[in-house]
């Protein structure tokens, strides 16, 4: 399988307010110190190149990471919102709020460190930039969004590195295939350099089920830092049903999409007997 290019993360944030207000560079600074506990927001740069109330631009270094700021009174567009908001799992009145918004920040990771750490990074500079008018956070590339809650406080943002949020981060998006059937797929593990993947739910799986599959493999392929290919079969644990990765199949319903097929395999389980002598 092609090398799948570890990319840039991104965030949008969501205000519900039409003008931006961004903190102080002092204050803002030690927002992002504080979440590791650290006293030292000397050590963060803050640089604002606009900072006009609609428009926004700026740049944070801290540690090794460097995060663009880019905003505006500007509504997210239609494509967007019917991809990132009303796709995902969340109830009908987070998604009339998040929709709500009447301005954004795109928080865009510019520096070198691993994907995690990135994802981190991009969340403690939210953590900087919430206030009452933030509504939540849209992940494009993901296809995903969620409300703030509980998501930006520190101690639940330091979790993120034994627990990596799932449901925050990646996008599980419901691809009809006929009345009884449809496809289950991931967005957004591209970050980690990793394959996107995709079963068929049919009648009698539990959806539950397959994706802790998804996230079974991602951690074993995260962590094994195994290279996969269609054809590959894979047993997570000795008492677990062995599963196939094979080609994303060419049909009608992924057409509109317009999904890169090397980045996403098929996921499907298959009997013991099917199971390669050198599964990974």
């Amino acid at each position: 399988m092609k090398h799948i290019e570890i990319v840039q993360p991104c965030i949008t944030l969501l205000y519900d307010l039409p003008t931006l207000t961004f903190p102080d560079p002092f204050e803002l600074a030690g927002r992002i110190s504080a979440v590791e506990g650290s006293p030292h927001a000397e050590n963060i740069q803050v640089d604002i190149s606009v900072n006009q109330g609609d428009k926004l631009m700026a740049e944070l270094h801290f540690d090794d990471h460097t995060v663009r700021l880019v905003g505006g009174n500007l509504k997210i567009p239609e494509e967007i919102v019917q991809q990132a908001i009303d796709s995902t799992h969340w109830t009908g009145a987070v998604k009339t709020a998040l929709k709500r918004h009447q301005s954004q920040i795109v928080l865009t990771y510019a520096g070198s460190s691993n994907p995690l750490e990135k994802m981190i990074a991009l969340y403690k500079t939210a953590h900087a930039l919430q206030n009452e008018h933030l509504l939540g956070i849209l992940n494009e590339p993901a296809w995903t969004s969620h409300p703030v809650k509980d998501t930006l406080d520190a101690q639940r943002i330091r979790s993120y590195r034994e627990s990596i949020p799932f449901i925050l981060w990646f996008g599980y998006i419901k691809i009809p295939q006929d009345q009884e059937n449809f496809w289950l797929m991931t967005r957004g593990h591209h970050v980690f350099g990793l394959p996107d993947l995709v079963s068929l739910c049919q009648p009698g799986v539990n959806p539950a089920e397959v994706m802790n599959n998804f996230f079974n493999v991602f951690y074993y392929l995260r962590q094994s830092g195994a290279q996969v290919s269609p054809g590959d079969t894979l047993e997570i644990s000795s008492s677990a049903v062995p599963m196939r990765l094979a080609e994303l199949p060419q049909l009608p319903e992924f057409s509109d999409f317009k999904l890169e097929l090397n980045q996403v395999l098929l996921l499907e389980k298959i009997n013991r007997s099917e199971a390669n002598k050198d599964s990974i």
